[in-house]
């Protein structure tokens, strides 16, 4: 598909599920290709919350990530710093001295309970999130359309774009990515950072 039909066809699907909607918010990792989400709610038109769990597990660019993403990009971005309570998780224990069903249960709880609050707090209804069905083998079964156990729907406005169309599009639209970015929650079996499943 070309990438304005690509963009187009996926505008079209948010436009659908979002008109006249403000309970919606997205998360992010200000990751490789975090900005193109961005850049595609600001092609749509509509005010977007975002949601940004902040600890030392996700490492290499972040901040200027977001300095480029909330100087570019009209964004009510809230930070949820878990410096501290990952401190208190790890006792002063390396990351990588725990078994993995520990390091699974600090990922899940570190970005998970904070992502509750937030919902609860803004009476959220849909989550927007950008990955894809081709990023992990866990995430082959993603749609465009979800249910969470989290009481709101979930929206995966990327999830049949492959790398080459996401490098493409952030080529063609001259976006910043964040190459060096790197999540240690992610250093699994199922290279999942313990927050979509």
């Amino acid at each position: 598909m070309a990438s304005k039909d690509l963009i187009d066809s996926t505008l079209s699907a948010l436009d659908f599920c979002l008109k006249g909607r403000n309970d919606f918010f997205l998360t992010t990792s200000f990751g490789y290709q975090s900005s193109l989400l961005f850049f595609l709610m600001a092609e749509l038109g509509v005010p977007v919350k975002c949601l940004y769990i902040r600890s030392s597990l996700s490492e290499h660019g972040v901040e200027e990530q977001m300095d480029y993403v909330t100087n570019n990009f009209h964004i009510d971005l809230k930070v949820v710093d878990r410096s501290h309570w990952l401190e208190s998780e790890l006792r002063g224990q390396d990351f990588f001295t725990l078994d993995a069903g520990r390091r699974e249960s600090i990922c899940r709880n570190l970005k998970r309970e904070p992502l509750l609050e937030y919902i609860k707090s803004n009476a959220f209804k849909i989550w927007i999130s950008g990955i894809r069905r081709d990023q992990t083998e866990a995430r082959g079964a993603v749609r465009f359309m979800s249910v969470t156990d989290l009481s709101v729907i979930k929206l995966s406005p990327l999830f049949e774009w492959s790398r080459l169309e996401v490098k493409n599009l952030i080529i063609d639209n001259n976006l910043r990515v964040n190459a060096d970015h790197f999540d240690l929650c992610k250093v699994n079996e199922f290279k999942e950072c313990g927050l979509h499943f």
